[in-house]
Parts: structure tokens; sequence; C-alpha cells
């Protein structure tokens, strides 16, 4: 999460220097559509990656984006009814939300500790922006609306890592979004597609420091997700405010509240909330293993399974019978999420016969595995 808040701070540097010449749609449109134009470019020189793109679950893909879009849409509404601080603050309701969302939709467990951390965190918002009663007139309900369209979009993006990979999550939310934030706009509103044009050469810096902090901010949140709970990684945005606090001062000579720094601490509450005592599979990847069961049950290759949650991994271990030794061992390792891939498939001997990143791909050296001769 540290890589995703120091470019969502440069995405906002970018975003204001941007600001004086171009709308909020036309802003969205350079940022996606430079993510686009970098991601093509490394699938070119690195034709490797044309293959991991893939149109698996493309449903989920475009339910992902058309919330983040639905949500910064209603979001830039807001921004023009409502006081700066009254929007910030029903912003960060959002990690409540997807904590809530989490439970049905994720299957992951809502832990008093949890809980406590987000209320925190949230106090801690509260604590910066310091909003009066006013805040809760009819319009907050467009925040509160934004906010309810982010956590589901974040929700998507956990769902999406199970078994699919970064490179292919950050392509289609480019791919998806700058048509619609070019396009749509224009239609709407009368817009100009070629308003690039009325930039001059200073503003490339900008415009490349957007697409590019928009890449890595999503390529660092969805690893994130990929090795944490929903409801763990997102108080963790909190420190959003009091670090581009910093950005201000330094960068615009604003003044520096002290109510950001005491408000940051519901932020660092939440980041320092204990972690899980061992490492569970979740109600999709249990899912996935256990439909790859039942086909084996069923074709007579395997009889039995365990299934053990420690301090470091999950492990599913599969028997061809009780009394033996296990056959095979799917295992998921957390701490190898940002280096090999946190999934891998054992061998009764302890060779790994394939580790990756994207469950169901790791799942597939089984099903062309040998099958088991009884004499």
């Amino acid at each position: 999460m540290t890589g995703a808040l120091v470019s969502f701070s440069i995405s906002a540097v970018a975003v204001r220097g941007l600001s004086k010449h171009l709308t909020t749609f036309e802003i969205l449109s350079v940022r996606s559509g430079f993510g686009l134009l970098f991601m093509l470019l490394l699938m070119l020189i690195q034709p490797k990656l044309r293959h991991e793109v893939s149109t698996r679950r493309m449903p989920m893909h475009v339910w992902r984006n058309a919330t983040h879009l639905t949500g910064q849409y209603v979001w830039v509404v807001a921004i023009t009814l409502l006081p700066l601080a009254t929007v910030f603050a029903l912003e960060f309701t959002m990690p409540m939300w997807v904590a809530l969302l989490a439970v049905p939709m994720l299957g992951e467990r809502l832990s008093v500790a949890r809980v406590g951390s987000v209320i925190i965190g949230f106090l801690g918002v509260l604590v910066i922006v310091r909003p009066g009663l006013a805040s809760f007139q009819p319009t907050a309900l467009l925040v509160l609306a934004a906010a309810f369209a982010f956590a589901l979009s974040l929700i998507a993006t956990k769902q999406l890592t199970s078994d699919v990979g970064t490179f292919t999550i950050i392509f289609w939310m480019n791919a998806l979004q700058f048509p619609v934030a070019l396009l749509v706009p224009v239609a709407a509103l009368g817009g100009d597609v070629l308003f690039i044009t009325r930039l001059g050469w200073i503003d490339v810096i900008p415009m490349v420091a957007l697409g590019a902090s928009g890449l890595t901010s999503h390529y660092c949140l969805t690893n994130a997700f990929r090795s944490g709970d929903a409801s763990v990684v997102v108080p963790i945005d909190f420190l959003r405010i009091p670090l581009i606090a910093v950005v201000g001062y330094f960068l615009y000579n604003e003044t520096l509240d002290v109510f950001v720094f005491l408000g940051a601490g519901g932020g660092t509450v939440a980041h320092a909330a204990p972690a899980p005592k061992q490492v569970t599979f979740d109600r999709r990847e249990l899912d996935r293993i256990l439909n790859l069961y039942g086909r084996m049950v069923a074709a007579g290759e395997w009889r039995d399974y365990a299934i053990d949650f420690l301090k470091d991994r999950a492990v599913f271990s599969v028997f061809r019978r009780s009394s033996e030794m296990p056959i095979y061992r799917i295992e998921k390792n957390p701490k190898l999420a940002q280096k090999q891939g946190a999934y891998s498939v054992v061998s009764a001997t302890g060779l790994i016969m394939r580790r990756g990143h994207e469950l169901d791909r790791v799942l597939r050296v089984l099903d062309k595995a040998p099958s088991l001769v009884t004499v």
C-alpha cells in the first residue's frame, strides 16, 4: 500500500497542474489514455505479456470499471454542491462499506479488531476535516453513493485477484475506461475530442506523470488485495490525507493543520491492527479447489483430503487413502505473493510442480497429472 499512497499523491499533483487547462472528464481520459499507451508499449517490448491478457471474467472487469467510473462521476458532481470538508469526510466511509461487503461477497471474517480499526480510522478523518452539522444535508447522499460505488469496485478487484493476473486487471481498467471517459462526455456535454491540442509542451510532464502514477497506484493496490484481506488493506488508505497535506505544504505553501496529523492516528491504528493468527483459504479459493477435488474423486483418482490453516500458509492436502501420506499439497503462502506467487502445488516428494499468482493456472497442473495405478 505504500507504493499506492505515493502514486496517488503524484496523481493529485499532476491533476492540479492539468486542471488549469482541462476539465475533469478530459483529465480522466488523459489518465486512462496514457495508461493504456504505456501498457501497449510494454506488450510490444515484452511479447510474453500479450499472452497474459485474456477476456476471462470479462463481466467482472466491466462491473469493476463501471462502478469505479460511476463513483468518480458522482464524486465530481458532489464536489460542486458540497463543502470539500464534507465530501472528504463522507468519502472515507468507503472502508466501512468494504468491511461490510467483504463478508457476504468475499467470505471474509469481520473480526472485532477490524471493525474497531475502521471506526477509529473514520473518527480520525472527522478530526481532520471537522465537518459541521451541515454535512448531513440531502446532497451528502451523493458522496455516500460515490463511496459505496468505490467500495464495490474494490470488492470486484479482490474477486478478480483470485484467478486473474495484475497486468490483465490494469489493462482492462484502462482499455474500458478510456473510451468512456473520452467519448461519453463529448456526446453529452459537447466537448472536443482533440482537446489535447490546447496543451503546450510543458503539460507533457504532468500528463506522463498522471498516466504512470495511475498505473503504479492500481498495480500496488491490486497486489495489496492479492496479499491481504480487503477489510485490512483499505483502512491504510486513511494515510493518504496527511501524506497529501505534506505534499501541499512543500509544493503549494499550503498551511499544515495540526488536526491532520492528529486524525492520521486513526489510519495508523488501522494499519497496526493485529494480523490474522493463521492463513486461510477464502470462499472463492475453496470453491476452485473443491471443484477440482470433486472431479478427481468422480474419476477415481482421489479419496480424501485435509485442510490445515497455519501461521504462514494454508494447505489443502489430497490423499489416495486416508492412511497414507498426501499425494499432493495445494498451498497458499501470502509472503510469496510479491515474488514467485502465493499459490503452489507440491508433490509427495516435496517437488514444487507449479507456482504462480493465479490459483486456476496453478491447479491446471493437477488436471494433467498422471493417474495413479493401484496394484
